[in-house]
C-alpha cells in the first residue's frame, strides 16, 4: 500500500499559473492526490468579487482533486456562492454544510478518489462564520452544522467503500486533535487556517496531522507506506 498526498492551503488568491504547472507536474511525478485545506480565494469571507479570480484558473490548471471550503469560499447569498465556486473544476468539500438556497454542483459533503489502486475517502470540515439561529444564518445560502457529528456521518458513509479516510479541515478554533480523538478511523487530517512558515507533521494516535505553507509559498508532500507517514517540503 502506498499513498501520496500533496497538501496546500491558504493561497488567498496568490497561486500563479506557473506555480500551478509545477504542482501539476509534481502530482504526475508522484502519482499523488492534490488536496487543499481552504481559503484558496482572495475574496472576502461573505461576498465574491465581481470578476473571475485568477487563482481558480490556476487551480484548474494544477488539476486539484478537492478543496475544503474555507471561510474565503463561503458566500452569504446564492449569488456570492455561485461567483466563488462556479468556475471550479474540482469538488469543494464541507461535510458540515447544508444548502438552504440555490444549487452549487461543486459543493459536496465528501468524495471518493482512486489512486494507485486505493480508494481514498475525503471529506471537508469548514469554519462557521455566522452565529447559529441568527437572522444572518437564516438568510444565508448555506448553513453550518456540528463538525464532529458531520465527521462521524462522513466516516460511516465512506468507510465501507474505501481503503483510507482523509479529512480536510479549515477550523477557526483549530481543534484537529479533538477530531483525531473522536474519529480514530481517520488516516490523516490535512489542516488549514494555520498560515505556517514551514510545514509540520505530527501523530495523534494513529492519525497523521499535516499543516502546510500559506500564500502559495509551497506544499507538503505526505507519503504513507501502509504503516508510517512521512512529510517532505516543496517550495513553489
Amino acid at each position: 500500500m502506498r499513498l501520496c498526498l500533496i497538501h496546500t492551503s491558504d493561497h488567498h488568491g496568490r497561486l500563479t499559473v506557473s506555480q500551478a504547472r509545477r504542482l501539476r507536474q509534481l502530482k504526475q511525478d508522484r502519482q499523488a492526490l492534490l488536496l487543499d485545506s481552504g481559503d484558496a480565494l482572495g475574496s472576502p469571507n461573505l461576498f465574491s468579487y465581481p470578476w473571475d479570480e485568477a487563482v481558480v484558473s490556476a487551480m484548474n490548471e494544477a488539476g486539484y482533486d478537492a478543496l475544503c471550503m474555507g471561510n474565503r469560499e463561503f458566500g452569504l447569498l446564492s449569488a456570492a456562492m455561485r461567483g466563488k465556486l462556479g468556475r471550479m473544476r474540482f469538488p469543494v468539500l464541507a461535510a458540515n454544510v447544508q444548502v438552504q438556497r440555490g444549487r452549487y454542483p461543486q459543493l459536496q459533503r465528501w468524495t471518493i478518489l482512486d489512486t494507485n489502486g486505493l480508494r481514498v475517502g475525503v471529506f471537508g470540515l469548514s469554519q462557521p462564520l455566522l452565529r447559529g439561529r441568527s437572522l444572518w444564518e437564516r438568510a444565508a445560502a448555506v448553513r453550518h452544522t456540528d463538525a464532529l457529528t458531520a465527521a462521524r456521518e462522513a466516516i460511516h458513509a465512506l468507510q465501507p467503500e474505501t481503503d483510507l479516510l482523509v479529512a480536510l479541515t479549515h477550523y477557526g478554533e483549530k481543534p484537529e486533535h479533538d477530531l483525531a480523538a473522536a474519529c480514530p478511523e481517520l488516516s490523516a487530517i490535512l489542516a488549514g487556517h494555520w498560515h505556517m512558515q514551514q510545514p509540520s507533521l505530527e501523530l495523534a494516535g494513529h492519525t497523521a496531522i499535516s499543516r502546510t505553507f500559506a500564500h502559495a509559498r509551497g506544499a507538503a508532500i505526505l507519503t504513507f507506506d501502509g504503516t508510517n507517514w512521512t512529510q517532505e517540503v516543496e517550495q513553489l
